[in-house]
């Protein structure tokens, strides 16, 4: 999908770049993928990475190549060709969230679970209406503190309001999934489909994408319309999908607690042949909770080349069956890793998801799982080239962590075990969280 290009990048072949050029050093480094990194180190340059550094060897050959190459910067800037050297830490991408409701911040607690999702989503639109415009900003605010501070350094945010970018130049990226409805009413599908033509300003820390909300709330006129701008603008989609067996009793029949909220269903079928016939199944889609899906709609799901974005924290929150990570991780699907908003979810913290999921599926490794919280997050948004990897030309968005272990099974495991905060966090390259490492 298409991105504005990262300014200030900065490759260390120039004397601002050699000025920004830097290398972290850790015991352990973890790429996003499958590959494990023992002693080596990154060679970061501006907001990028530059080079992945295989061992100690690598880490000094880079620090003399950047001093040799710029050695009156060098004398210049002192930092320029030292070491930050992090210990006896995994190093990995910073976390992705790929499902979030930041401007629901500010109900956090105030909505109660039961009985049933309608009843739950009834609640929480009356209450965001009385909550004035102020309010929501600053606990949005504070959500993506809490989410930065546990290590997630780009959040998919579903933003059905408008509200305004976030201001804070330290804080995370954020994929702006714009969402629409229309209750099959025209009028509301025309304001629906006007919004969603209108391009978001966007930068480096700003992306935007759709998300039609889900299919007892969208027609199949407005899922056309939004598959039409998606693949003009090559823009990522989310949609929310069969959270619940009542959902997908309206979706099939029109009756049950659905037919209640939203009224009668005037695109009765499967959920899935909606979206095909519509033109949004497909890879450029995520289906957000998936939680009451055949094998055989999994199967389709997987050919089709969509992913799957899990929120263990509202799965717990809802108690809710348990969810068969395994089985979508066997049948090819990609699945991403989101938090939902703060009034379905005990508390924002990107790498308590994990080990939610951990301790739900103790037979998908916990490797799979750190892997499934950063590239597999940012592959399900539509973010997959450039960030939750560590590999020469993607972002330098990164978190160090204190875990246990001699080899990538305990590492991983003891990241999976228990609920902990980075010593450190770079968005760009920048270090934004924690004390500056020792320099050498």
């Amino acid at each position: 999908m298409a991105r504005p290009p990262e300014t200030g990048a900065g490759r260390f072949g120039g004397a601002r770049g050699a000025a920004r050029a830097r290398v972290l050093q850790a015991a352990w480094i973890f790429d996003g993928e499958r590959r494990w990194i023992e002693g080596g180190g990154l060679l970061l340059a501006g907001t990028r990475i530059e080079r992945v550094l295989e061992s100690p060897a690598a880490v000094a050959r880079a620090h003399r190549d950047v001093a040799r190459a710029h050695r009156d910067v060098a004398r210049a800037h002192r930092d320029v060709a030292s070491v930050e050297d992090l210990g006896a830490r995994l190093l990995t991408p910073g976390l992705v969230v790929a499902h979030a409701h930041l401007e629901l911040s500010a109900l956090a607690g105030a909505v109660p679970r039961g009985p049933d999702l309608t009843s739950w989503i009834a609640s929480l639109v009356a209450q965001r209406g009385a909550i004035a415009r102020p309010e929501l900003l600053r606990a949005r605010g504070r959500a993506l503190e809490q989410l930065l501070t546990s290590g997630a350094t780009t959040i998919a945010d579903v933003d059905s309001m408008d509200l305004p970018a976030p201001l804070d130049p330290r804080g995370p990226r954020v994929l702006v999934q714009r969402e629409v409805l229309d209750l099959s009413d025209p009028a509301r599908r025309a304001a629906a489909i006007e919004r969603v033509r209108r391009r978001l300003r966007t930068n480096v820390r700003r992306f935007e994408g759709i998300s039609p909300h889900a299919p007892y709330t969208v027609s199949d006129e407005l899922f056309q319309a939004v598959a039409a701008v998606a693949r003009q603008r090559n823009l990522p989609v989310a949609v929310h999908f069969h959270e619940t067996p009542e959902e997908r009793e309206w979706n099939e029949l029109g009756t049950g607690p659905f037919e209640r909220l939203v009224g009668p269903n005037r695109n009765r079928g499967p959920a899935l042949d909606r979206l095909d016939r519509t033109g949004l199944l497909g890879p450029a889609t995520s289906l957000v909770h998936a939680n009451d899906v055949t094998a055989a709609e999994r199967r389709r799901i997987a050919a089709s080349g969509a992913a799957v974005v899990h929120c263990p924290g509202a799965h717990e929150f809802f108690g809710r069956p348990t969810f068969p990570l395994a089985d979508w991780l066997e049948a090819g699907v990609p699945v991403g890793l989101g938090t939902d908003s703060a009034a379905g979810n005990q508390t924002l913290d990107a790498q308590r998801e994990v080990v939610l999921a951990c301790a739900a599926a103790p037979d998908v490794p916990p490797e799979r799982l750190l892997a499934m919280a950063t590239w597999g997050s940012a592959r399900a948004i539509g973010l997959g080239e450039r960030h939750g990897r560590l590999v020469p030309g993607a972002l330098a968005d990164l978190a160090a962590w204190d875990v246990e272990g001699a080899n990538p099974d305990d590492l991983s495991a003891s990241f999976a075990a228990a609920r902990r905060q980075p010593r450190a966090v770079w968005v760009g390259g920048r270090q934004v969280r924690g004390a500056p490492a020792p320099r050498r």
